[in-house]
């Protein structure tokens, strides 16, 4: 994948988790950032961390 696609990827994803954190969110928008950032996470992710992402999630669930 284009190296530029996931350094645009990463900043987005930091900048959303940077919010999540310091701005004042309903419940429901801390939601759709969450699903946002496990899909971006599963889009620029190898084939270990993927594993590990699908871990953890099953484990919180």
């Amino acid at each position: 994948m284009n190296k530029l696609f996931k350094l645009l990827i990463t900043a987005f994803l930091l900048i959303t988790m940077f919010s999540l954190i310091v701005m004042p969110m309903s419940a429901k928008q801390q939601y759709i950032f969450g699903i946002i950032n496990i899909l971006l996470l599963f889009i620029i992710g190898s084939k270990k961390s993927k594993k590990r992402l699908l871990t953890m999630i099953f484990y919180h669930c």
